[in-house]
């Protein structure tokens, strides 16, 4: 009876021993299953995770090419627009002088028309005319007389100069110059000096 306790025992244990082992075996390949199953999962996620980074990686390329063709676009922008600045700088200093030059000349316009209408206005009479004449003639008088008065002051200056240059003295030997000539020896000297002129 022992003996046949301990095999129902035995039996027992290697029954359940072999139910164990079936549900562990069942459980492991259902636990394979679903492993299998979520890696599959997993590879599909991480694929299209590595389709979705190159998308993103492409995108972020081409966003960075675009950001740099934008960012030399606004450098050539900002060069374009300071040369813009420099050119109406200049151009408002040029309207300034034009505006300057024109208020001068629109001054120069008021004063030839005021000339002219006094012109016309003494001109008008024969008698205004003649006064007009006789004050242009004086006019001439005056500035060649200033003109004969300055040619007689230069010449005054340079008669001046050459007498504090040189000596106005000659020798006269027997009644002739002797500039450029031997005086011979025993031969009577005279000398003439001019009286120097009042200044």
């Amino acid at each position: 009876m022992a003996t046949r306790t301990i095999s129902r025992v035995a039996f027992r244990f290697l029954v359940l021993g072999l139910i164990a082992s079936a549900l562990w075996a069942a459980k492991a390949t259902y636990d394979r299953s679903r492993f299998q199953r979520e890696v599959a999962v997993l590879q599909n996620e991480q694929t299209r995770l590595s389709g979705a980074l190159s998308e993103a990686q492409e995108t972020l390329h081409a966003q960075t090419e675009h950001l740099t063709s934008l960012e030399q676009e606004l450098t050539d922008l900002q060069a374009t627009l300071t040369q813009r600045e420099r050119q109406l700088a200049q151009l408002q200093e040029e309207h300034a002088q034009v505006l300057a030059s024109n208020s001068s000349l629109t001054g120069r316009v008021e004063l030839l028309e005021q000339e002219k209408a006094e012109f016309e206005r003494k001109f008008s009479s024969v008698k205004e005319l003649r006064t007009a004449i006789r004050l242009v003639k004086h006019q001439i008088r005056q500035e060649r007389w200033e003109r004969w008065l300055a040619h007689v002051r230069q010449q005054r200056q340079e008669d001046v100069q050459r007498l504090v240059g040189g000596n106005r003295g000659y020798v006269v030997r027997q009644g002739l110059p002797t500039l450029g000539a031997r005086a011979s020896v025993g031969t009577k000297l005279q000398v003439r000096v001019l009286e120097p002129e009042a200044q």
